[in-house]
């Protein structure tokens, strides 16, 4: 009888650990799927803004998707290079990020990040967070690098 009450409850535990399993990837699915029906969205928005402050929005609303930034910056190369931050979200965040960047002039990390195609990661000066630089680099932008 106690072979038994062990073995049930063995099987009742694998049961549920199978069936939390289960559920966390549904939910992953669900998620992925949501992510994938907002980006026909995201596509939409950036075909009828033309403008770079209606691009910056949809680009910052499908990153906020994707992981729960602190804040997210957009910085654009001027007519006389130089970066200047065009966007801030949230804006009360603005000087922190500005803070943030120019600590990353200084070391040379926002210079090595311009030159890579993929993202940099970098300690925040508060050593709690982490700082991701990517270049987003636009059509006008390929053309003169070729």
């Amino acid at each position: 009888m106690s072979d038994e009450l062990d073995r049930l409850q063995a099987e009742l535990t694998r049961s549920q650990e199978r069936n939390l399993y289960l559920e966390e990837c549904n939910l992953r699915y669900v998620s992925i799927l949501d992510l994938l029906t907002s980006s026909s969205d995201f596509q939409a928005n950036l075909s009828r803004g033309r403008d770079n402050a209606s691009i910056f929005k949809a680009t910052q609303q499908q990153i906020k998707r994707l992981l729960p930034f602190t804040y997210i910056g957009f910085y654009i190369n001027s007519d006389e290079n130089c970066f200047d931050l065009v966007e801030c979200y949230p804006s009360a965040r603005r000087v922190e990020l500005e803070r943030e960047v120019d600590a990353r002039i200084i070391d040379g990390s926002f210079a090595w990040a311009i030159n890579q195609n993929h993202p940099l990661l970098h300690p925040a000066l508060n050593n709690e967070q982490t700082l991701i630089l990517h270049v987003q680099i636009g059509k006008a932008s390929c053309r003169e690098r070729v």
